[in-house]
Order: structure tokens, then C-alpha cells, then sequence
């Protein structure tokens, strides 16, 4: 991204993070940024300045500071989304939905407590899925690495824009579909076997709404929102980032596959979650595609002297 726009981005991206942090101290929760904050936001201070201070021409300090600029607003956007959850939680006033979402999964053929009864009996593949489901937390750094590296600065600033729109659509959806989880809802908050993502979500929902929960400390943040799954959604997102790199994208789909395939176990998704998650990275894709045609239109019109041009 350029200078401009990075600034953009980060006016952007800080006034949401106002905002949000003013709603939930206004709705009676602090706010604690913590170690996670500080580090979040040197790191972002220093690779805006570097962006600024540092001549261009140097083709190879470039690509480090796309990929630190990419990867460091990425978590910060992470943030924006993780406070919405919990402030669009406490306010929401819609019953849980976890019905509504168990009775999709029956429309669709899949019945996520068969299906956990038979993970329980095959628990040699937990490792596997406990590790997919993760990857959630290391795979952006390696599409972040590989669009920097090979100079492709335009779509990281492309998958970003897919990424922050998904996270808005997200928030939007949530507060109308709250859910307990399919295994707290279908088996209990004492399951035989405990997923990676473990059985909080309802816990946390129900404080939020009464009042309970009067701090948050953003570097223990718990994922909230149920449906749409944006687990699945940023596997697409983070698959779709890396496909015009032919050598690269065929490792970071299958991982995002398998995140795909561990969110409804290991995640306690319903099916119809992950289904929507899917959906929202799609619309999310085109709107961003939209987004940068629009963008491109004045400079083309620039480009060959056309009105744009004269009027600029």
C-alpha cells in the first residue's frame, strides 16, 4: 500500500478501536489493552514511520515493511472485530438460536451430535484438527509472507479490504443469531470430549448480558460469534489472497481446508456455520473486487487525458 492509503487504513482502523472501546466503557466495560496493545501498537507506529522516512526506491525493505504493515493491520482489524463481538453480546436482546441453527443442519442432512459421537470414537484425529483449527493464528502471517515476498503489494491491500468487509458483515449477522455452540447446546457444559475452543462462549454471553463482565483484556479475548463461522470465512479469504501465486496457493489451501474441515469439531460450529462463513468470504471477495475496479477508474481516466484528468 502506499502512503496514503496505509494512512488511511490506520485513521480508519483507529477510529473504529475508538469507538468501539468508548460504547463498551459507556455501556459500563473497561477496556485493557495490555502487553498485547503495546506490542500491537509500536509495531504499527514503527512500520508506518519506516513507511513514511524510507525511500522506496529500495526494493527489498519495500516488501518487508508490505509485510509488516499487512500483518500488523491485520491483527489490528482482528481487534476491531473481537470488540464489536463483545459489545454487540452485551447489547443484543435476541434469543439464542442455536434451534434455528441445530434444524438448518437437519435440512442439510448433518447431524452435528452423530457426528461428534463418532469423532469421540475416532479421537486419533483430534491432533490433526486441534492443529487445523489453529492455524487460524499462524496462517495469515504466511500469506502475509508470501505476498510480500514476490512484490504483491496490490493484494495485500486487496485481501485486507475482502478481510475488514467480511468482519463488517459478520458484526452486522451476529447480534440476530447468537448461539451457545452446538456442543454446549446438543451435549452439555460437561461433554466427554472438550473441543480446542473449549465451552466459554455461552458463559460469556450470558455474563455480558447481565451486567457481569466489567473489564476486558484484549490479549485474552474469547471468539463469541457462532454464525456466521469466521473461521471458514477467513480459510476462503486467506486461500483466495494467495491463488494468483501458482507454487504457493496449492500448501495454503489445503490448510485452509482443513481449518474448514476442524471448525465444525474442534470449533463446535453447526454445519449451517460454517456454510455462512463461506458465503460472507464471497461477498466479501466481490465487494473488495468492486471496490478496487472503482478505485481504478480515475486513474485509467487520468492515464489517457480523459475528463477525470482535466478536472484534477
Amino acid at each position: 500500500m502506499g502512503r496514503e492509503s496505509l494512512t488511511r487504513a490506520w485513521l480508519a482502523v483507529l477510529a473504529v478501536l475508538a469507538l468501539e472501546t468508548a460504547a463498551l466503557w459507556w455501556s459500563g466495560i473497561a477496556v485493557t489493552f495490555g502487553a498485547s496493545g503495546f506490542l500491537l501498537s509500536w509495531c504499527a507506529a514503527v512500520c508506518l514511520v519506516f513507511t513514511v522516512i524510507l525511500p522506496s526506491r529500495l526494493e527489498w525493505l519495500k516488501r518487508i515493511l508490505v509485510f509488516g504493515n499487512g500483518l500488523v493491520l491485520f491483527s489490528a482489524l482482528g481487534l476491531c472485530g473481537g470488540l464489536a463481538s463483545y459489545w454487540l453480546a452485551h447489547i443484543s436482546t435476541f434469543p439464542y438460536a442455536d434451534a434455528l441453527l441445530y434444524r438448518a443442519d437437519l435440512a442439510m442432512g448433518l447431524d452435528w451430535r452423530a457426528i461428534y459421537g463418532w469423532y469421540g470414537r475416532n479421537l486419533w484425529l483430534a491432533p490433526v484438527l486441534q492443529n487445523c483449527y489453529m492455524a487460524i493464528f499462524y496462517t495469515p502471517l504466511l500469506v502475509m509472507l508470501g505476498l510480500a515476498a514476490t512484490g504483491r503489494e496490490a493484494r495485500v491491500k486487496l485481501f485486507l479490504t475482502a478481510f475488514a468487509i467480511a468482519l463488517a458483515v459478520t458484526m452486522v449477522i451476529f447480534p440476530f443469531f447468537p448461539a451457545k455452540t452446538a456442543l454446549i447446546h446438543l451435549v452439555g457444559m460437561h461433554p466427554p470430549y472438550v473441543p480446542v475452543t473449549g465451552v466459554s462462549c455461552a458463559d460469556l454471553i450470558d455474563k455480558l448480558r447481565a451486567d457481569k463482565i466489567h473489564a476486558i483484556d484484549v490479549g485474552r479475548m474469547y471468539g463469541l460469534v457462532t454464525f456466521p463461522s469466521f473461521h471458514a470465512a477467513s480459510a476462503v479469504l486467506l486461500s483466495w489472497a494467495c491463488w494468483t501465486m501458482r507454487w504457493y496457493r496449492w500448501p495454503i489451501a489445503i490448510l485452509n481446508l482443513g481449518m474448514i474441515v476442524a471448525t465444525p469439531l474442534e470449533g463446535a460450529h453447526y454445519f449451517i456455520d460454517v456454510l455462512g462463513g463461506i458465503v460472507v468470504a464471497a461477498v466479501s471477495i466481490r465487494a473488495a473486487l468492486a471496490l478496487q475496479r472503482t478505485e481504478a477508474r480515475p486513474s485509467a481516466a487520468v492515464a489517457v487525458g480523459g475528463p477525470v484528468g482535466v478536472l484534477t
